[in-house]
Protein backbone atom coordinates (compact mmCIF):
# COMPACT_ATOMS: atom_id res chain seq x y z
CA UNK A 1 0.00 0.00 0.00
CA UNK A 2 1.31 3.41 -0.96
CA UNK A 3 1.54 6.02 1.75
CA UNK A 4 0.74 9.62 0.82
CA UNK A 5 3.84 11.78 0.51
CA UNK A 6 4.54 14.17 3.37
CA UNK A 7 3.54 17.10 1.13
CA UNK A 8 -0.02 15.73 0.92
CA UNK A 9 -0.14 15.29 4.69
CA UNK A 10 1.14 18.84 5.16
CA UNK A 11 -1.48 20.17 2.74
CA UNK A 12 -4.27 18.36 4.62
CA UNK A 13 -3.06 19.87 7.89
CA UNK A 14 -3.03 23.31 6.28
CA UNK A 15 -6.55 22.85 4.84
CA UNK A 16 -7.95 21.64 8.16
CA UNK A 17 -6.54 24.69 9.95
CA UNK A 18 -7.76 27.10 7.24
CA UNK A 19 -11.29 25.70 7.40
CA UNK A 20 -11.27 25.80 11.20
CA UNK A 21 -10.22 29.46 11.14
CA UNK A 22 -12.95 30.34 8.61
CA UNK A 23 -15.61 28.56 10.68
CA UNK A 24 -14.55 30.40 13.82
CA UNK A 25 -14.48 33.76 12.06
CA UNK A 26 -17.85 33.44 10.32
CA UNK A 27 -19.90 31.56 12.91
CA UNK A 28 -18.40 32.53 16.25
CA UNK A 29 -21.70 32.11 18.11
CA UNK A 30 -22.81 28.83 16.51
CA UNK A 31 -21.92 25.92 18.86
CA UNK A 32 -21.96 23.35 16.03
CA UNK A 33 -19.54 25.42 13.94
CA UNK A 34 -17.27 25.87 16.95
CA UNK A 35 -17.32 22.12 17.63
CA UNK A 36 -16.56 21.37 13.96
CA UNK A 37 -13.66 23.83 14.11
CA UNK A 38 -12.36 22.07 17.23
CA UNK A 39 -12.63 18.68 15.47
CA UNK A 40 -10.68 20.05 12.51
CA UNK A 41 -7.98 21.34 14.87
CA UNK A 42 -7.89 17.90 16.51
CA UNK A 43 -7.49 16.28 13.07
CA UNK A 44 -4.67 18.66 12.20
CA UNK A 45 -2.85 17.87 15.47
CA UNK A 46 -3.35 14.13 14.83
CA UNK A 47 -1.86 14.46 11.33
CA UNK A 48 1.09 16.43 12.69
CA UNK A 49 1.76 13.78 15.30
CA UNK A 50 1.18 10.65 13.21
CA UNK A 51 1.71 11.95 9.67
CA UNK A 52 1.37 9.39 6.92
CA UNK A 53 1.48 6.51 9.45
CA UNK A 54 -2.19 7.17 10.26
CA UNK A 55 -3.14 6.96 6.59
CA UNK A 56 -1.41 3.63 6.13
CA UNK A 57 -3.09 2.16 9.23
CA UNK A 58 -6.60 3.41 8.41
CA UNK A 59 -6.48 2.48 4.73
CA UNK A 60 -5.50 -1.11 5.47
CA UNK A 61 -8.10 -1.79 8.17
CA UNK A 62 -11.15 0.35 7.43
CA UNK A 63 -14.00 -1.70 6.07
CA UNK A 64 -15.39 -0.25 2.80
CA UNK A 65 -18.87 0.28 4.29
CA UNK A 66 -17.32 2.39 7.04
CA UNK A 67 -16.27 4.86 4.33
CA UNK A 68 -19.91 5.70 3.60
CA UNK A 69 -20.91 9.22 4.74
CA UNK A 70 -23.37 7.91 7.35
CA UNK A 71 -20.63 5.81 8.97
CA UNK A 72 -18.13 8.66 8.75
CA UNK A 73 -20.63 10.86 10.62
CA UNK A 74 -20.78 8.21 13.36
CA UNK A 75 -16.97 8.02 13.39
CA UNK A 76 -16.65 11.76 14.02
CA UNK A 77 -18.74 11.38 17.20
CA UNK A 78 -16.79 8.32 18.33
CA UNK A 79 -13.59 10.33 17.97
CA UNK A 80 -15.06 13.27 19.85
CA UNK A 81 -16.11 10.89 22.65
CA UNK A 82 -12.55 9.55 22.61
CA UNK A 83 -14.00 6.06 22.31
CA UNK A 84 -11.91 3.13 21.15
CA UNK A 85 -12.46 2.85 17.41
CA UNK A 86 -11.90 -0.32 15.42
CA UNK A 87 -12.08 0.50 11.69
CA UNK A 88 -13.00 -3.12 10.93
CA UNK A 89 -16.22 -2.83 13.02
CA UNK A 90 -19.30 -0.79 12.05
CA UNK A 91 -19.02 2.80 13.25
CA UNK A 92 -22.81 3.02 13.58
CA UNK A 93 -22.96 -0.10 15.77
CA UNK A 94 -19.91 1.08 17.71
CA UNK A 95 -21.53 4.45 18.46
CA UNK A 96 -24.76 2.82 19.65
CA UNK A 97 -22.78 0.30 21.71
CA UNK A 98 -20.73 3.14 23.26
CA UNK A 99 -24.01 4.84 24.22
CA UNK A 100 -25.24 1.69 25.95
CA UNK A 101 -21.87 1.02 27.64
CA UNK A 102 -21.64 4.54 29.04
CA UNK A 103 -25.35 4.57 29.96
CA UNK A 104 -25.78 7.58 27.67
CA UNK A 105 -28.90 6.41 25.83
CA UNK A 106 -32.50 5.73 26.71
CA UNK A 107 -34.99 3.32 25.17
CA UNK A 108 -38.67 3.97 25.72
CA UNK A 109 -40.62 1.40 27.69
CA UNK A 110 -42.68 -0.90 25.46
CA UNK A 111 -46.33 0.02 25.14
CA UNK A 112 -47.20 -3.29 23.48
CA UNK A 113 -45.68 -6.77 23.36
CA UNK A 114 -44.41 -6.15 19.83
CA UNK A 115 -42.13 -3.30 20.92
CA UNK A 116 -38.57 -4.09 21.98
CA UNK A 117 -37.21 -3.43 25.45
CA UNK A 118 -33.84 -1.81 26.14
CA UNK A 119 -32.14 -5.21 26.43
CA UNK A 120 -33.56 -6.27 23.05
CA UNK A 121 -32.18 -3.18 21.32
CA UNK A 122 -28.82 -3.49 23.09
CA UNK A 123 -28.55 -7.17 22.12
CA UNK A 124 -29.40 -6.35 18.50
CA UNK A 125 -26.69 -3.66 18.44
CA UNK A 126 -24.14 -5.98 20.06
CA UNK A 127 -24.81 -8.62 17.40
CA UNK A 128 -23.77 -6.02 14.80
CA UNK A 129 -20.30 -5.52 16.29
CA UNK A 130 -18.67 -8.20 14.13
CA UNK A 131 -15.36 -7.50 12.47
CA UNK A 132 -14.61 -7.50 8.74
CA UNK A 133 -16.02 -6.22 5.46
CA UNK A 134 -19.10 -8.45 5.42
CA UNK A 135 -19.98 -7.76 9.05
CA UNK A 136 -19.71 -3.98 8.60
CA UNK A 137 -21.74 -4.08 5.37
CA UNK A 138 -24.40 -6.17 7.14
CA UNK A 139 -24.53 -3.75 10.09
CA UNK A 140 -24.86 -0.73 7.80
CA UNK A 141 -27.65 -2.39 5.83
CA UNK A 142 -29.40 -3.41 9.05
CA UNK A 143 -29.52 0.18 10.33
CA UNK A 144 -30.87 1.33 6.95
CA UNK A 145 -33.44 -1.41 6.47
CA UNK A 146 -36.58 0.05 8.03
CA UNK A 147 -39.25 -1.44 5.76
CA UNK A 148 -41.35 1.74 5.99
CA UNK A 149 -38.69 3.97 4.40
CA UNK A 150 -36.53 4.09 1.29
CA UNK A 151 -32.91 3.04 2.00
CA UNK A 152 -31.37 6.13 0.42
CA UNK A 153 -33.72 8.38 2.34
CA UNK A 154 -32.83 6.56 5.56
CA UNK A 155 -29.10 6.96 4.92
CA UNK A 156 -29.47 10.67 4.13
CA UNK A 157 -31.71 11.34 7.15
CA UNK A 158 -29.46 9.44 9.54
CA UNK A 159 -26.36 11.22 8.24
CA UNK A 160 -27.99 14.65 8.57
CA UNK A 161 -29.28 13.84 12.06
CA UNK A 162 -25.84 12.67 13.14
CA UNK A 163 -24.16 15.77 11.73
CA UNK A 164 -26.73 17.93 13.54
CA UNK A 165 -26.30 16.14 16.88
CA UNK A 166 -25.25 18.27 19.82
CA UNK A 167 -22.73 15.86 21.33
CA UNK A 168 -21.66 12.18 21.29
CA UNK A 169 -24.49 11.22 23.66
CA UNK A 170 -27.06 12.81 21.35
CA UNK A 171 -25.50 11.07 18.34
CA UNK A 172 -25.57 7.68 20.09
CA UNK A 173 -29.23 8.28 21.02
CA UNK A 174 -30.03 8.96 17.35
CA UNK A 175 -28.46 5.65 16.27
CA UNK A 176 -30.23 3.74 19.07
CA UNK A 177 -33.57 5.30 18.09
CA UNK A 178 -32.90 4.27 14.49
CA UNK A 179 -32.32 0.69 15.67
CA UNK A 180 -35.46 0.82 17.81
CA UNK A 181 -37.62 2.17 14.97
CA UNK A 182 -36.27 -0.47 12.61
CA UNK A 183 -37.05 -3.24 15.11
CA UNK A 184 -40.60 -1.93 15.70
CA UNK A 185 -41.27 -1.68 11.95
CA UNK A 186 -39.92 -5.19 11.32
CA UNK A 187 -42.00 -6.56 14.20
CA UNK A 188 -45.18 -4.94 12.89
CA UNK A 189 -44.47 -6.27 9.41
CA UNK A 190 -44.01 -9.82 10.70
CA UNK A 191 -47.35 -9.66 12.57
CA UNK A 192 -49.33 -8.78 9.44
Amino acid sequence: MRTPPQSIVSRRIELARELAAKLRAKRASNPKAIRLAENLEFAARYLEKHGSEGFRRSETNEAPSNKLPVNQAALSWLLEARADVDPSVSYLASLASWGFEKDQVRVQKPMSPSQPERADVENAVNRLLGSGEKAVAHATEWFLSNPNLDREEQADNLEVNLRDAEDPRDAAQIVVETAYDRMVAASELSQE
